[in-house]
């Protein structure tokens, strides 16, 4: 499993999320509200192509 950790524009406030990538091809994303437990949400699966991991937020 590979996990990173992203961030948003301060702009728009807090927007850290940890993103997971199983062998599987899963991907889920978890957001932290006031240093709380996080919540996984799924999201697409991801792929790789030519040289590229893709994967898209199911929920949009």
């Amino acid at each position: 499993m590979w996990r990173c950790v992203i961030y948003g524009h301060p702009t728009f406030g807090d927007e850290r999320a940890v993103l997971s990538f199983a062998p599987d091809q899963s991907a889920r994303i978890a957001r932290s509200s006031d240093g709380g437990t996080p919540t996984w949400a799924p999201l697409s699966r991801w792929q790789v192509e030519n040289g590229l991991l893709s994967f898209a937020d199911s929920r949009t």
